[in-house]
C-alpha cells in the first residue's frame, strides 16, 4: 500500500516512472550498517530546486520518522532501481 501511496504522489509531483531501491552502506561510525531509501529524482526533474526539496521533504509524511532516504540518478545505480 505504501509503494502506491508513494507512486501516486511523485506520479502527482511531474514524476513519469518513479523507482526505488534499498542502498546498504556501512556507517563510519562503529561500523554498523544503515540502509536507505533512494529514489530516482533529482532536481533536474523538477522546475526548480525548491520545487525538488519540497517533494522530498513530503516523502517523509508517508515513511516512518527512522527511515532515511535520498533522491540521486539512476545511472549511479546499475539496474538496482524497481518501479514504485
Amino acid at each position: 500500500m505504501t509503494r502506491s501511496i508513494l507512486r501516486e504522489f511523485l506520479s502527482a509531483n511531474g514524476v513519469k516512472l518513479p523507482k526505488v531501491l534499498l542502498m546498504s552502506r556501512t556507517a563510519t561510525l562503529g561500523g554498523k550498517t544503515a540502509q536507505d531509501l533512494v529514489f530516482n529524482l533529482t532536481p533536474a526533474d523538477f522546475g526548480s530546486e525548491e520545487v525538488f526539496r519540497n517533494v522530498m521533504s513530503h516523502l517523509g509524511w508517508f515513511l516512518p520518522r527512522h527511515y532515511s532516504y535520498v533522491g540521486m540518478r539512476e545511472n549511479q545505480f546499475q539496474d538496482g532501481f524497481m518501479a514504485l
